[in-house]
């Protein structure tokens, strides 16, 4: 599933690799992209700040290591995580720097906080086990110094370099709008984050992690079940392959559990896993007494970029001209009835709501008594006289039901 642009933007706008050594504080690898969406037209930060003053201000000092970096420059933000390496031939301190646009959120800069962690410890561990920063190091240097021209040869590194490579590509991933960063480090040390700030959809809406899984919940998968097998390692545990062939969004998680002959609480697990990592959300079994309705946020454009994978994907229907059936609730035994297709018509069900362009509405009923029940005569009370006679303790009492309510996965109630 494609995932776009919140309103506040989070896509970074350059990565950079400063290091602190004997010789000096370095600027020893920097790369802009192009972000897309709202980070779009920013301003070359490097035309602004020279790799010198770069290198100065973003230096890891001696009493930050191990701690969080944020600085703000004018209209960016710098956040990083400083390390240190010590040994016997390599003494180093460095920073890996994600460029974000002054006005994120906390929580966004508490993420890039947590994956610049995650770099590190990365690059930490293959320095342990085979010299590696020490070698980028040693490379990335003498590029540098051997550099004729003015600017620093930050491109022509990423050919020779592998940790170049690295940091260019988790850049990549973050500005095309994936916020799942996957990549190995020198090809071993695997870095595998998902920006929790705030996952979305292709209509920014948040996915991942929305609650808690229930053993009468449903499983809807958000990527095909190969590809999700795929992207698993290869010591996982197999009843998870299992769970992903069993899996459907007519099915509760109690029902997977006993198809796949798999106990419940591993389900439960998988299943939790899968909405952490926003590759799948809990919703109710679909049933035809489930009512349904179109989102506040539903893509109504007919040439969105959403438009045209419905139509992709179901050649002879539109978006809009499906959503207008969800303009009032609407159950899906209607919409079976209307259609007369019912296979037709829940995979187009399955796909609004993994897209979530429709929201499930939930009827409660609320049973108010008319009288308060103390001032009924013969009701139950502890310091009545009648309590523990023979008479009987609770006479019949009138009740009236309040009105329907249903109300929406987003909290709206609609009286009906």
């Amino acid at each position: 599933m494609e995932l776009a642009t919140p309103s506040v933007c989070w896509q970074p706008v350059a990565i950079a690799l400063v290091i602190s050594s004997s010789r000096g504080n370095r600027l020893l690898f920097y790369h802009q992209g192009s972000p897309k969406g709202q980070c779009e037209q920013v301003t070359d930060v490097l035309s602004e700040l020279p790799p010198r003053t770069l290198a100065e201000i973003l230096a890891p000092s001696s009493l930050m290591v191990g701690h969080k970096f944020e600085l703000n420059v004018d209209e960016w933000k710098f956040v990083g995580h400083l390390f240190a390496i010590q040994t016997s031939s390599f003494n180093i301190k460095f920073n890996v720097v994600f460029v974000l646009q002054s006005y994120c959120s906390l929580e966004v800069v508490g993420a890039y906080d947590h994956l610049s962690h995650v770099i590190g410890s990365a690059i930490v561990h293959e320095e342990h086990r085979c010299g590696f920063l020490e070698k980028e190091v040693a490379l990335l240097t003498q590029l540098l110094e051997e550099a004729e021209a003015p600017e620093p040869p930050f491109d022509e590194m990423l050919g020779p370099s592998s940790l170049a490579r690295s940091l260019r590509d988790i850049l990549g991933t973050l500005q095309e709008g994936t916020q799942h960063v996957k990549i190995k480090i020198n090809g071993w040390s695997e870095v595998n984050v998902l920006m929790r700030f705030d996952a979305r959809d292709s209509q920014g809406s948040s996915v991942g992690y929305t609650g808690h899984v229930r053993s009468y919940s449903a499983l809807l998968l958000l990527e095909s079940a190969d590809s999700i097998a795929e992207s698993l390692p290869s010591s996982c545990n197999p009843a998870f392959h299992r769970l992903l062939r069993t899996v459907s969004p007519m099915k509760s998680l109690q029902t997977v559990a006993l198809d796949g002959d798999i106990p419940l609480v591993q389900v439960l697990h998988c299943a939790s896993h899968l909405a952490h990592w926003g590759k799948a959300i809990t919703i109710y079994p679909l049933s035809e007494s489930n009512v349904y309705i179109a989102s506040p946020e539903a893509s109504t454009s007919v040439n969105s970029v959403l438009s045209r994978s419905f139509s992709e994907t179901f050649s002879d229907s539109t978006l809009a001209e499906l959503l207008s059936d969800f303009s009032l609730p609407v159950s899906l035994g209607e919409l079976k009835q209307k259609f007369m297709d019912d296979d037709r018509i829940i995979k187009m069900v399955v796909w609004l709501l993994q897209y979530r362009q429709i929201t499930q509405l939930h009827t409660y009923v609320y049973i108010v008594p008319l009288i308060q029940m103390a001032h009924l005569p013969g009701s139950f009370s502890p310091t009545s006289s009648g309590f523990g006679s023979d008479h009987t303790a609770f006479d019949s009492t009138p009740f009236s039901l309040r009105p329907l309510s249903r109300s929406s996965d987003s909290g709206e109630q609609i009286s009906v």
